[in-house]
């Protein structure tokens, strides 16, 4: 009886396959981006305690925050999927944890954004929008800031509490790790003799 098994990637029809040329156009171009966005991150700095100094201020701090955003989840979403198609691929699970690193080294350095626009008030937020109407676009952002005002921590424990976010993640990703590309599966026979390779979640038969 012949062996039925999980095909390699390099197996798979190229129509069957996520096609993240979309995302970016080669493993060159994502680590271009992983270069450029972590050299413009140190520019969040400059307005570190002015993001409510004036309304064209915070309009700029929150669309460079937006704008990055974009790039780092990209960046993100590609390198993880490239590595669910071989977890065992050293180049991308290098290239997937420092993916990571930089969305937490965004969080880092933009950490102090949301307690600066906490001690905002409503009064002023129209103000600012009436002196930039461009802000309109982020109001409704704004004010859940205000909402959650509450909630949020001052500016230097929220950039400690980012840090930890590595950290945090080593576990999963261990497991991760090990469960989808270092274990290996035993053979089962069930009751009318057939057997199947134990998989996560299902089982591939012989």
């Amino acid at each position: 009886m012949s062996t039925k098994t999980i095909p390699t990637r390099d197996q798979v029809a190229l129509q069957d396959t996520w096609c993240l040329e979309d995302i970016f156009a080669s493993d060159a171009d994502v680590q271009a981006s992983l270069s450029t966005v972590k050299g413009s991150l140190e520019s969040f700095k400059a307005y570190q305690n002015q993001v409510i100094s004036s309304a064209s201020n915070l309009y700029e701090v929150l669309k460079r925050s937006d704008h990055v955003s974009v790039i780092v989840e990209k960046i993100y979403v590609y390198c993880h999927m490239r590595l669910h198609q071989d977890g065992g691929n050293s180049f991308y699970q290098d290239l997937s944890s420092q993916s990571e690193k930089l969305m937490i080294d965004l969080e880092t350095v933009t950490s102090f954004i949301s307690p600066e626009m906490s001690t905002l008030t409503l009064e002023q937020l129209d103000t600012f929008i009436s002196e930039c109407p461009e802000l309109a676009l982020y109001r409704r952002v704004i004010e859940e800031v205000l909402r959650q005002k509450a909630h949020i921590l001052d500016a230097k424990t929220e950039d400690l509490l980012s840090q930890f976010g590595e950290v945090t993640n080593a576990p999963i990703n261990t497991f991760a790790m090990f469960n989808n590309a270092d274990v290996k599966f035993p053979v089962i026979t069930n009751e009318k003799a057939k057997k199947y390779v134990l998989r996560t979640g299902a089982t591939q038969a012989y």
